[in-house]
């Protein structure tokens, strides 16, 4: 489920990007101050139960972790939170990611908005 969800939820989010951005540049700088601190902060590398507690409650906050959190139950067997939260919130990123994916291709060109 989280396999099959995280990579509609990047595809979707990769074509809304595509439609925004003008240059390569602008596509470069979403993933690096937008896609990457998300990622970090998402605990792919540690548990978010090893930072402070500020961390652990912005990194709730985003909805990368708990598609990460899924994928790391899948792995390792092991949860921060409830997976059924992490498949909802989950399912909501999807959602939203494919309404803008949709609005995106029948606007052609932010430009024009």
């Amino acid at each position: 489920y989280f396999f099959v969800t995280g990579g509609l939820i990047f595809a979707f989010l990769g074509i809304f990007v595509a439609f925004l951005a003008k240059t390569f540049d602008q596509l470069s700088a979403f993933s690096t101050f937008i896609l990457l601190p998300l990622t970090y902060l998402g605990g792919v590398f540690i548990s978010i139960q090893n930072l402070p507690e500020i961390w652990q409650k912005l990194s709730k906050l985003n909805p990368l972790f708990y598609l990460i959190n899924g994928f790391r139950y899948s792995i390792l067997g092991q949860s921060d939170v409830d997976l059924n939260v992490s498949a909802l919130i989950s399912l909501i990123g999807l959602i939203v990611t494919f309404v803008l994916a949709q609005i995106a291709l029948k606007k052609g060109s932010f430009s024009r908005w």
